[in-house]
This record gives C-alpha cells, structure tokens and sequence, in this order.
C-alpha cells in the first residue's frame, strides 16, 4: 500500500513526480491520496489520468483513494471525469 495523506501542499509538480515512481512500485494494491494535492489543477490530474490510461500504473493496483481531494476532483469539473473513466476503463476503484 502506498499511503501519502494530509499533503495539502502539493500540486502539479509533485503528480508528475508521483506518476515518475508509480510504476517502480510494482507489489502496490492502493494508492491511498487522502486529502493531499489540494493545489492540483486540471494538469495534474490529466498527469495521472494519463497515466491510468497508459497503464503505467502497477499491474497489481486496484483502488485509489482521494477523498477530502482537491475541490476539482470532489465537484468532478476539469478533468475529473476523464480520471474517473480511465480508472474504470482500467478496473480500478477511484474513491473520491
């Protein structure tokens, strides 16, 4: 499990810095971001929306969870939507 909670702080940059690692961790079943990057914009969450897509995500990952994300995520507005279709596309549970 990979937990990174209460980093309110981050934003675009340390997505695409998370995504970079995501694959190296290839054992993970949960990538539990409660309430972190509440300054993500919809760039950030296209990062990880494509690489949902991509499936560079570990093979073995099957939940992700984002509750108390960032007021984009919550409201499912810029980009979101996308993030949720990926995941399912993918079989993975995104719980917001």
């Amino acid at each position: 499990q990979l937990k990174m909670r209460e980093n309110k702080h981050w934003g675009d940059a340390e997505m695409r810095q998370l995504v970079e690692v995501l694959p190296l961790c290839a054992e993970a079943t949960l990538l539990d971001i409660t309430a972190s990057f509440q300054e993500v914009t919809a760039e950030g969450v296209g990062v990880l929306t494509r690489c949902v897509d991509e499936g560079k995500l570990p093979a073995k990952l099957k939940k992700i969870g984002w509750a108390y994300g960032p007021s984009l995520v919550r409201n499912n507005a810029d980009g979101s939507k996308e993030l949720c279709a990926a995941c399912e596309r993918r079989g993975i549970s995104l719980m917001l």
